[in-house]
This record gives C-alpha cells, structure tokens and sequence, in this order.
C-alpha cells in the first residue's frame, strides 16, 4: 500500500471517527401511557421529531424501539457535523389513528461534538398513575362585551388547549356556558397528579362558528395559560377566574377621555442649529427643519401616521399657545386626543417630526397608562428624543467625592428604576434598579409637579432630570421627562442591620428598600400629623427610624416587644463632609411586622387569625402565626380571586404576628367598599404548603 492511500485512509478514519463521537441516544418510558391505555405496545408506536437533521418535523423515520421489554424505548441517532441546540419532540403513532404530539414546550439539548445519552422522560413528562378528577375552567368576559368583542348568546366562548379532552381545535373543545358575564366548562380528566395542562381561552363570533376553518376567531394573547393538574379530595379543581386575556375593567376606559399628549422639541432645535439636522440612531428618517409635529401610534384613533398617505389632522400637535397648548414657541407641542370608553389604558406610541418616524429606532415606542378619573388626562411632560438617550445607573448617580456630595451634582441625566417610594412621604420619593444585580443603592426623586403627580409604587419609570443634593442625600430633580414604561414590576428587599446604617456605611444603601430584623424601641411613635425620629435597636447596636406625618403610622401605638421594620433608606446630615445622619423610613404600618421574643415559646401551628376590626373602615390588623421560620405569603384578594395587594411575601421568622392592610392596593389606590379575602401560605416541615384564608368586610 503506498504512503499516500494509507495518508488517505487515516483521514477516512479520522473524520469517521469525529462523526461517529456526534451522536444521540433518546429515551422515554411508555409505561404511563399503557397503563392509561394511551399506547399499546406491539401496536402502536412512537418517534422522535425535531428541526435538526437527521430529525425532522414530520414522517416516521426516527422510530423507538424497545429492545429490553421495559417499556423504555430507546434510539440512537448521528447528528454528523451538526452544531447548536437541537429541539425536539416525542410523538405517538397509533395503529389507524391520529397523531398524538407532546403537549409539553419542545424539548432541548446541545450538540457536543461527544456521545450524548439523554435522560429517559415520560412522555408528556406524565409519571404517575392516573387519578379522575373535573377541572372547572371559568373566564369573565364582561370587558369583550362592553368593548363589542363578544354578543352574549350570539357568540360562542370555548377553552382550548392539550392533553385531551381539550383540544386547539374548534370542533372538539369544550364550550363554555354563561353564568352572568363568568363563563365555565367542567372537563374531565384521568391522568396523574401534577401533569401540566396547557390552555387558552377562545372567542368565536356565531359568524365563523362551526365552519370549516378551525382557529379563527378570537385567541388570547401571549403564552399558553399552564396549570397543574391537582384536584382536591372531591375530585374537583376551580381555575381561578380570570378576565379574558387579563384585561379587566380596571385595564380599559369606563368612559371617553381626551388625553393630553405633550412633547419638548429643544433637542431637534438644538441638533439643526448645531449641526444641521436632527437623526436618531435607528430612525428611519433624518429632520432639517421642523415643519409639522404628530403623535402616532396603534390604538385607535392613534395611527402610525409615517404608513399613511396623507397625515390625519387630529393627531397633528401644535406649540401655538392655543388650548391644549399652554404656551406658544416654548418648543413644547401639544394635542388633544379622544379615546372611546372601553379603550385599553396601556397606550403604545411614538412622536414623529415633519409626521416621520424620527424620533428613534424601529419598534423604541413609548408607553403611558391612561386614567378615567375625568373627561381629560394630561399625560406626564417628555422629552424627544428621550428613549435614545445614555442612562445612567443608578449606582453611578449615587457616586460621591470625598466630601460627600454626589459627583454628577448639576448635570442632566436619564434613569431608569422601579418606584418604591410614591407620595407616601411628605419627604421625596425613591426609585432603585428594575433589575438589581450589584447595584446596592436607590435614588430619592424631588419633584412634586411631575413625580408626586404620576408616581406609583411599582411603576416602571424612565426619567430625565437634574442630580441634586439636600443635606446628604442624592436626588433627581427637575423633571423634564417622565415616562411609566410598565405598571406592577416587582422589586427586592435588601435585608440590612442597624450597624449598616452607621456613619459612612449608610452610604452603600441610600435610596434603596430595606429591611431590619428584629429590633426593638423604647420611644413612642408621633401623635397623629407629626413627624419623629425613633430609635431602634437590634444585636448589632442602634439606628434612626424616621415616621413621616404623611404616611399612616403617625398617631399608632410603637410596638412593646421584637418587630421587623421594612423602609427607604434616607439621609438628613446638615454639615460637611456627609457622611452620616442615614435613617430607615417606612413607607405605612404594614412596613412595620410585629413577633415576638425569641427565646419564648413558638406556636405548635400555623394558623391566621380573623383580622381586627372587622368590618373597617380605615386599617385593620391581620395576625397569623408560625411554629418555625420560612417564606411567607400574606396577600388580599377581591371576589374575582384577584390579588389587589401584598401585604408579605418574604421570610418571616417563628412566632406569633401581625401585619396590617390600610385599604389600599398595590397601585396606592383605595379600594371600594365590600368583601375581600386574606389569603396565607407557607411551607411547613414536612414541605407541605399550609393555605388559609379569612373573609374581610370593607365598608365606607
């Protein structure tokens, strides 16, 4: 043999050898699906499906073989030189029947370049035995008929989804029946606890119905709705009642309001003095002289003006002084538009120069939430422009040079965070990072027209303003742009001591929530429409708590024994350099959680107490007890199995406490008059999830 054909043969088997290393062995057990008479063995049987070849979405080349009578069917593929990530799916194939896919997400696994044994899965992830129970699906679809989506008993209401006897198909899912605007379908199962049921619901106008197109009509938006299969000892499950596609009548106009929308153009101005002409980076058209102004958008009346051939008036904006333009040639312009009740308060839109779409890159939008509490909302003020800004961390603009004053005092900036503070002070309000990562610290934000007027706890803001600087602490102020990206965003709690708060140290948590583990005061708290500073104390020494007048704390009785404090992180230190005076406030009497000592005895159960008084009117306090400590959920719901308010949801030490609802929501709202209930969870020893709930009376 010569040299060069041995050189070629050991390439040969070299390379053979690399694809031979790139293969898959899949595996599933089919012994549920047996038992459930689901698949038969010898008669049935099952693939596997993907998008990477050798898989494909279709056919029956892949097929499982079960060599060992276990019923764990097995196949070993060769993926060759295929990189990536590979999704997949198991399939059923039944003698004369159907196909019967995997209702489960696809399934995945990253090609190595190694021989790759996948895990054995149950098919549907379905692993045990199967049990009877009847889910009660319910959805209320008052809104879909307030807003001409839905004509009751003209139109049709059915819940779609997988495993069977749901179905995505029209001719085989369950309609629903009416009760008043809430519609139910009672489905039965028999498979085993804890499976997952996908589903949405469906609106088919009488139109369409029983036509030969299956998935037309109305679908819920977004993902699948996912439960898991758990009936309880009758045999029943309830799905809570939900709004079709979570829009309740709190998400859309009960009446027409004209809004306000109002926008500063001095950075095109500035961009065309000083260099001519105005381009965002993405836009898809540059500006060299302001012509016209439009608001734009895809709600009606709103239309993306730049698709039309000729620009709608009514969404033209004008700085020409005449109502609803405050003033003319301020650079500020304005309009006026109507939206219809039922309208969906979560607004999506855009500002366009010359009516093209200048302001920023392709789909950089911005969001407002309209209010019904009038015939008109004035929108917050915004800056052009403001979406393509820089913004600046947060732990950036809480930077201090040696003497303690903010190193970017003066300059303007653009800050994103999530409102934790709202107008519960008389004091200012207080932002911190969406997402926290590293970032320690919060900023207070100084601005009564704007901040006071539109901030609500959770709201997920955008701000352009000014740092600034009063006795020690950092604020955002002069607002020139405010924009409420998102409502209800969730935020964390830092959990702190009071040794933390000492001179220098408080620094690394200004502006930021808190929380302090069990402290004690001998103060008393403030009479009622007083300020006061108490002090506290816990293992590792003292520190200040603030109550502000304007929250309800003021005027309550300070708590005698151990209680957990939870508050924005503050400072008030009048001499340079400014490095002390740092405070915890919080925000209402619910941030205060009072227990009891440790070393006395611990309840033997969990339990939560019937709130006091009930009925109320103002504030009631809840108590509830643990035999140990572990996460706890303490939260109010109305009659619809909403949650409107949480008033814990964390660690909770053992022992006996309180927590207090004021009769707000988690918006700040007061709620109206009528019957809630109080929900708790908690995970006891044996890692079983105690659940109870209480009914509270609400009356004005």
């Amino acid at each position: 043999m010569s040299k060069k054909l041995s050189a070629v043969l050991i390439i040969l088997l070299i390379a053979g050898i690399g694809f031979a290393q790139n293969t898959v062995t899949f595996n599933i057990n089919m012994s549920v699906q047996a038992v459930m008479g689901t698949f038969i063995p010898g008669t049935d049987s099952v693939v596997v499906r993907g998008g990477t070849a050798p898989l494909d979405w279709g056919g029956y080349d892949n097929l499982l073989v079960d060599p060992e009578g276990d019923s764990i069917y097995t196949l070993t593929l060769d993926f060759g030189v295929a990189t990536g990530t590979v999704e997949y799916k198991y399939v059923m194939k039944p003698a004369g029947g159907s196909d019967v896919w995997e209702s489960v997400t696809n399934r995945t696994f990253d090609l190595t370049g190694n021989p790759i044994v996948l895990d054995t899965v149950y098919f549907d992830n379905v692993s045990g035995v199967p049990v009877e129970g009847t889910v009660i699906f319910q959805v209320d679809l008052r809104v879909q008929e307030a807003v001409g989506n839905f004509f009751p008993g003209v139109d049709h209401a059915t819940v779609r989804g997988a495993p069977a006897p749901l179905a995505w198909e029209e001719s085989s899912a369950p309609e629903m029946q009416p009760w008043d605007t809430i519609y139910t379908a009672s489905v039965d199962f028999n498979m085993p606890i804890g499976s997952e049921i996908q589903y949405k619901y469906h609106i088919c106008p009488d139109s369409l119905w029983d036509n030969a197109e299956e998935y037309d009509g109305t679908w819920e938006s977004g993902d699948n709705r996912i439960l898991l299969y758990e009936p309880d000892e009758t045999g029943f499950q309830i799905v809570p009642l939900r709004y079709f596609d979570d829009v309740g009548p709190e998400d859309i106009l009960l009446q027409d309001v004209t809004t306000i929308y109002r926008v500063d153009l001095d950075p095109v101005f500035d961009a065309i003095a000083d260099q001519g002409y105005w381009f965002a980076d993405g836009a898809l058209d540059t500006v060299y002289s302001v012509d016209s102004m439009y608001v734009a958008g895809g709600t009606p009346p709103l239309q993306w003006v730049w698709d039309l051939p000729i620009y709608p008036e009514e969404l033209r904006m004008y700085d020409d002084g005449v109502d609803p333009d405050a003033t003319a040639d301020d650079t500020v312009y304005t309009a006026g538009i109507l939206f219809p009740t039922g309208t969906q308060k979560r607004i999506e839109y855009k500002y366009g120069v010359n009516g093209l779409d200048t302001e920023a890159g392709f789909a950089m939008n911005h969001f407002c939430f309209l209010e019904d509490t009038g015939d008109t909302y004035l929108l917050p003020p915004m800056l052009f422009g403001s979406l393509t800004r820089d913004v600046t961390l947060i732990d950036d603009v809480a930077e201090d040079d040696v003497n303690g004053e903010p190193v970017l005092i003066g300059e303007l900036v653009t800050v994103e965070g999530v409102v934790t503070v709202a107008d519960e002070f008389s004091a200012p309000g207080y932002i911190q990072p969406v997402v926290n990562g590293k970032q320690t610290v919060g900023v207070a934000v100084f601005d009564y027209d704007t901040y006071k007027a539109y901030a609500k706890v959770g709201d997920h803001v955008l701000i352009v303003g000014t740092v600034a600087f009063y006795n020690g602490l950092t604020e955002i102020a002069d607002i020139i742009s405010y924009e409420i990206r998102d409502r209800d965003v969730a935020y964390d709690t830092i959990i702190i001591t009071c040794a933390d708060l000492g001179d220098t140290l408080g620094e690394d948590y200004e502006g930021r929530l808190v929380k302090i583990l069990g402290v004690t005061t001998s103060d008393e708290f403030p009479d009622e429409g007083s300020n006061a500073n108490i002090t506290i104390t816990d293992a590792t020494g003292s520190c200040t708590m603030r109550i502000d007048k304007d929250t309800d704390i003021d005027g309550t009785t300070a708590p005698t024994g151990f209680f957990d404090v939870v508050g924005a992180v503050c400072q008030y230190d009048s001499d340079a350099p400014y490095w002390s005076g740092y405070q915890i406030m919080p925000r209402l009497l619910g941030d205060i959680l009072v227990g009891i000592e440790e070393d006395e005895d611990y309840p033997s159960v969990y339990a939560l107490s019937q709130n006091r008084p009930n009925p109320f009117n103002k504030t009631t306090t809840i108590s509830y007890q643990l035999p140990k400590s572990g996460n706890v959920t303490i939260g109010i719901y109305n009659i619809l199995g909403e949650k409107i308010a949480t008033l814990l949801d964390g660690p909770a030490k053992a022992g006996s406490h309180n927590v207090y609802w004021n009769r707000k929501d988690n918006r700040g709202n007061m709620v109206a008059s009528g019957i809630y209930f109080c929900k708790m969870q908690a995970r006891t020893e044996s890692d079983r999830l105690f659940k109870t709930t209480r009914k509270l009376v609400v009356l004005d």
